[in-house]
């Protein structure tokens, strides 16, 4: 680079940049542009001796400037400073007397985005990398003498820190804090009793006791061998996941007692695909055991025909007219909406017009409108269906079964789980107002419940709302589940008012006020629909 004048400029006056004649003794101002390679030079050694500082400014044709500050003692280079038009910025401070890079910063519109720091002193070096987020820290990294991939990561998020350690670029452990210190996860290494490597994570709660442990036999932590679950004194297991010899998943979970309660196997660990289901009494006794094909297709079940519902066939007569609760699989989803829409005129029509029974034929008929499909059973079909599907009233079990017939014929899918939307439009034809969708559930707000209200007060609606899967920061306690409250579960909306939400709880028909926090905490998802 060609510069025809330089001037010398001091950083430690603010004031205009001046020059400083060493002939005649005044302060004038000056500059210099190099017309072959577009540079603009400034500088200035006004009060040189006392400063011992002086800085170069370099602009190029693009409005780019890069400010170098120097020792005047010795002219080494102390920083240097690069900022373009669209706010973003750049600093290198250099280790006194070397060349060498001390730190780094970037920042984009005066706000500090990026930092990097580094310490040689041989035999051993160290670099520190740290990422900033809306002027917060979010990430800072730790590099070992020269090493492409960090020793240590730490992340900052939400309160928490997560501190990831890692030996040759290969995964160490992990250790996740509270923003209190206490501990709230670890992973780390292990040998099972076989000699084979896998890893441990542990999940705790805030008062310390441990609420799950996993071991995953890799260390991408996807798809863990086998998970459990455990209540809240951290001993006894409430729920365990594992992957079977057969290759299948099973998920167990158990009574307070810690008898079994229900085991259902899957395909493989996206249990998409259930192909057996085995339901437990209070004594660990089983109770009902159903098989499925790979098209979700119900292929046979066995059940305990000793404890099983009552079968009365007075009931049977094409209209739920007596009380009914859900049975052993899992149709919450079809319960809770069925039990909302018996509050209203219009959602008993729907249902009397959906079911029909001749007592001639000993034929039961589910219409189901959203469709236009009809299916029949025989009254000895409903009988044995009765405590799978339902209890009490079996104009319930007869509905469940014609929808059942519907998820195998169209989405190949076992009637267990599901959501009510989807069972409320084949029912009806009708669209309903959802908060989930496509996977995603937006945040249950006052505005929200306010809405709810409102449609409840319309006196021709159905609502129901669902619990979401149940995790630390999200744990149903022994006094919520007392009270009705579980994970994954839906539930018939009765009533709401400025301060509480009432519930019906399809399995035991049990009603339940709460707050509008409590229900914002524990609820994920609602859905709606006007019956008119």
């Amino acid at each position: 680079m060609k510069v025809e004048k330089i001037n010398l400029l001091s950083i430690t006056e603010k004031k205009a940049p001046a020059i400083y004649d060493e002939v005649s003794k005044q302060v004038m101002f000056g500059s210099s542009f190099d017309k072959d390679e577009g540079i603009k030079v400034e500088s200035n050694t006004e009060n040189i001796e006392k400063n011992r500082i002086y800085e170069k400014k370099e602009t190029d044709e693009n409005g780019k400037t890069t400010v170098y500050k120097y020792n005047s003692k010795d002219n080494s280079l102390i920083s240097k400073t690069t900022k373009d038009i669209s706010g973003y910025e750049k600093t290198e401070i250099y280790k006194k007397g070397t060349k060498l890079i001390e730190k780094t910063q970037e920042f984009f519109n005066n706000v500090l985005i990026s930092e990097e720091e580094f310490y040689d002193s041989a035999p051993f070096s160290l670099k520190i990398a740290k990422s900033y987020e809306n002027g917060k820290l979010k990430t800072e990294e730790i590099y070992n003498n020269g090493e492409n991939s960090p020793c240590t990561v730490r992340e900052f998020s939400r309160g928490k820190t997560t501190e990831t350690k890692y030996i040759n670029g290969n995964f160490d452990s992990k250790n996740v804090y509270r923003k209190n210190g206490q501990p709230a996860e670890l992973t780390k290494k292990s040998m099972t009793n076989a000699g084979e490597r896998v890893f441990v994570n542990y999940i705790f709660r805030q008062d310390g006791s441990l609420y799950q442990e996993s071991i995953y036999p890799t260390d991408d932590f996807e798809n863990p061998s086998l998970s459990i679950k455990y209540a809240s004194n951290g001993k006894k297991p409430e729920l365990i996941s594992r992957k079977e010899e057969d290759g299948r998943f099973s998920v167990e979970e158990f009574h307070k007692n810690s008898k079994p309660y229900v085991k259902t196997y899957y395909e493989d660990n996206s249990k998409k695909i259930m192909r057996e289901r085995l339901v437990y009494d209070q004594n660990g006794e089983e109770y009902l055991h159903t098989f499925y094909d790979k098209n979700g297709k119900l292929t046979d079940f066995t059940k305990n025909t000793e404890k099983d519902a009552n079968f009365d066939e007075s009931h049977l007569n094409g209209r739920l007219d007596t009380w009914f609760k859900q049975g052993k699989s899992g149709i919450c989803y079809i319960a809770s909406p069925i039990k909302s829409m018996l509050l209203t005129e219009a959602g008993q029509k729907i249902i009397d017009d959906s079911l029909n029974y001749d007592e001639t034929t000993q034929t039961g008929k589910v219409h189901l409108k959203g469709i236009s499909r009809e299916y029949s059973f025989k009254k000895d079909e409903i009988k044995e269906s009765m405590g799978r599907l339902g209890t009490g009233d079996p104009d319930f079990t007869l509905l469940v079964m014609g929808y059942e017939k519907y998820r195998e014929e169209f989405q190949h899918k076992p009637v267990d789980g599901g959501r009510s939307d989807e069972f409320l439009k084949v029912l009806t034809g009708k669209d309903c107002v959802t908060n989930y969708n496509f996977g995603i559930a937006e945040p249950l707000t006052d505005k929200s419940l306010n809405y709810l209200e409102k449609m409840l007060n319309s006196k021709n609606c159905v609502i129901t709302a669902g619990t979401p899967e149940e995790s630390e920061e999200n744990e149903f306690s022994s006094k919520n589940k007392r009270q009705g409250l579980m994970p994954e579960h839906s539930y018939a909306v009765t009533k709401i008012d400025e301060k509480f939400v009432w519930l019906i709880e399809p399995t035991s028909n049990k009603k339940i006020k709460i707050s509008r926090e409590k229900f914002k905490q524990h609820f994920q998802t609602f859905t709606a629909l006007n019956l008119l």
